[in-house]
């Protein structure tokens, strides 16, 4: 495995094939702390936002260390995990491109060492966030974390806060979902009228109380109550993430270290 070109750094660097990505290379770049190439980020809208180089290929790629450093904090033996949060595998790490290329919203902001990182979150099954440097000198993007989380990907969540720029795929400002008390995915893929409720007639209301008759909604009191519903859903969620995130050193995953 050691005499493989992709982790013998006297050979051409090139970029590794999905079918190369094989937890025993994983594992070797770990203990080498080399380098992998693993693919191409091809949202060219985010590129040009992050002052990337859009003439030319922008790699995707991540160092041994990286990949320790996210299995130690997110791997299945991790602390994090043992507290609830869903386990992070060297096959998600290997494929995590794929969510680079086609995340659901991307952040740009600075890190506490002075660093300018691309943040990409994809909801599946819970959500994917990946932290990654981004490299104007080499055009690049380079891996410095990744993890799931259960539940529906909100913009509030600690993670996205003292962002510089919340953008859509299409390259869109989403400043008004960072400004809002709460805001979700669903807030993303689509806009909905919230239609109040329709007045109920005095007679309706004696009913009502009685207990002669049970209230009538329209379809779009329906739709609002289900949204409210959702709501309170994901209120209990954030705050079980929270009471589990209290235990997260500081300068770990929030300073995205």
């Amino acid at each position: 495995m050691r005499d493989n070109d992709l982790l013998n750094k006297n050979k051409p660097f090139r970029m590794a094939k999905s079918e190369e990505l094989t937890e025993e290379l994983l594992c070797e770049a770990m203990k080498l702390d080399s380098k992998l190439w693993i693919g191409n980020f091809n949202n060219l809208v985010i590129a040009k936002a992050i002052n990337l180089d859009v003439n030319r290929e922008i790699k995707i790629t991540m160092w041994g260390s990286a990949i320790q450093h996210i299995i130690n904090r997110h791997g299945k033996d991790s602390i994090m995990v043992k507290n609830g949060q869903p386990a992070i595998s060297l096959e998600d790490i290997s494929n995590h491109y794929e969510i680079v290329n086609n995340a659901d919203v991307y952040a740009i902001k600075t890190n506490y060492d002075g660093s300018r990182l691309l943040i990409s979150a994809k909801q599946i099954n819970g959500y994917y966030t990946i932290a990654e440097t981004i490299s104007t000198k080499y055009n690049e993007l380079k891996l410095k974390t990744a993890f799931k989380e259960n539940g529906i990907l909100n913009v509030r969540h600690e993670y996205f806060q003292n962002v510089e720029r919340l953008l859509s795929p299409q390259g869109e400002p989403l400043t008004h979902l960072c400004q809002s008390t709460r805001a979700n995915l669903d807030s993303l893929r689509s806009t909905t009228q919230i239609i109040p409720q329709k007045q109920l007639t005095d007679t309706q209301k004696a009913q009502q109380k009685a207990g002669i008759a049970k209230p009538q909604y329209t379809q779009e009191e329906k739709q609002r109550l289900r949204l409210e519903q959702l709501k309170a859903k994901q209120d209990k969620e954030l705050k079980e993430n929270k009471e589990q995130e209290t235990i997260k050193d500081k300068k770990g995953d929030i300073g995205w270290g």
